[in-house]
C-alpha cells in the first residue's frame, strides 16, 4: 500500500527526519529509503512525497517507519540546490 505525506521535519546532517503521511500519522525515514540516496541536502520541509507505511510493534512501543519514499519532483528538487 503506498500513500501520501508531507516532509514535517528533516534533520540533513543526521539523514533521517519525519512524515507525516495522509492518515495524520508521523513516520521516520532514513535517507537510504528515499529516491535522493545521495542527495541528502535537497529534502525540504513541506516536500509532498509517497511511501509504503510500515509498522513495527516491539512489547507496547509501536514505531511507524515509510519506507520506499519518492519524492515526485525530482527536477525541482535538483534546481533549488543549485
Amino acid at each position: 500500500m503506498t500513500i501520501t505525506g508531507t516532509v514535517k521535519k528533516y534533520f540533513s546532517s543526521r539523514g533521517y527526519g519525519f512524515i507525516t503521511g495522509e492518515d495524520d500519522t508521523d513516520y521516520f525515514f532514513h535517507i537510504h529509503n528515499t529516491n535522493l540516496d545521495h542527495h541528502r541536502n535537497y529534502i525540504l520541509e513541506g516536500q509532498e512525497v509517497t511511501f509504503h507505511p510500515c509498522t513495527e510493534v516491539n512489547g507496547c512501543v509501536v514505531r511507524y517507519h515509510a519506507k520506499e519514499v519518492e519524492f515526485s519532483d525530482l527536477w525541482e528538487i535538483y534546481n533549488q540546490g543549485n
